[in-house]
């Protein structure tokens, strides 16, 4: 992040002299003071998206001329709970930036639709198959030589929802504990991400979306269970320190109007 920052403010530094503006007239147009300006070209201050883009309009440049070019390869791992619309958000995200969606096998999960009927019985195997194919995904991703979008991720699977049917008393003590041996000797296998995507919604908003859209045994999930994922996903995301996370208000967001999706993929460019 801190190279992101110095590319950043060399060239704020530089189209500024070029505009004749001293750091405390850019400060005033754009609502800094000279001394965050000043700290700002040195690399030293992190400017949100619709500063920045103020600063370009001011230098009479496009917002992109300020952010560091893409990597040939990154990896983003798009979060979120059930049913707010994850993979859509990943084959969008994917097509936009020349990338890969590497999505979850979930319809192969053989225990799945049995957990919603019975998730005391089945919790143990069917999180046992989502850990697991979320690690192998999380490697697989490392492999390509393009950009990555991928569905869920190895740390959610344990500190979200492995999280909450413990605490829900469905997974027992000696589950969660096996699960947690599992985490930590498997984690140092995996790459780092080099960004999550949190998408942030109301357990009412993840309902009506299950009840229009979701395979035919999702709908027997209790508002309960989201709300519970709901309250483990605020921790984790809150907790996690592997990778910057970018917050997204999903249900405030269509990804089919040019100016939602435009600000979207500015946040996420300005983030890796």
């Amino acid at each position: 992040m801190s190279d992101i920052k110095k590319i950043i403010g060399v060239k704020v530094k530089k189209t500024r002299e070029e505009a004749n503006l001293s750091q405390a007239q850019l400060g005033k147009k754009v609502g800094y003071a000279a001394a965050t300006i000043s700290q700002l070209e040195a690399g030293l201050f992190r400017i949100s998206v619709d500063s920045l883009e103020k600063i370009a309009k001011i230098l009479g440049k496009p917002l992109h001329y300020f952010l560091p070019d893409r990597a040939p390869f990154f990896h983003v791992i798009v979060s979120g709970n059930i049913g707010v619309g994850k993979r859509n958000w990943i084959k969008t995200l994917a097509s936009e930036f020349g990338g890969k969606a590497v999505l979850a096998n979930v319809d192969k999960n053989p225990y799945l639709a049995k957990f919603y009927k019975d998730m005391k019985r089945w919790a143990l195997p069917s999180e046992l198959y989502f850990l697991m194919e979320n690690f192998r995904l999380q490697k697989l991703a490392a492999k390509s030589s393009v950009p990555v979008f991928q569905d869920e991720s190895f740390h959610e699977q344990f500190r979200v929802f492995v999280a909450a049917l413990y605490d829900l008393k469905i997974l027992s003590w000696h589950d969660y504990k096996m699960f947690e041996s599992m985490y930590t000797s498997l984690i140092e296998f995996i790459p780092k991400p080099d960004l999550v995507i949190y998408l942030k919604t109301p357990v009412s908003y993840l309902l009506a979306r299950i009840a229009e859209k979701a395979a035919p045994y999702e709908k027997d999930i209790k508002p309960s269970y989201l709300e519970k994922l709901n309250k483990k996903y605020g921790a984790w995301v809150k907790s996690f320190d592997l990778a910057p996370v970018l917050i997204f208000q999903a249900d405030k967001i269509d990804l089919k109007n040019p100016k939602d999706f435009a600000e979207v993929c500015e946040r996420i460019r300005l983030a890796i």
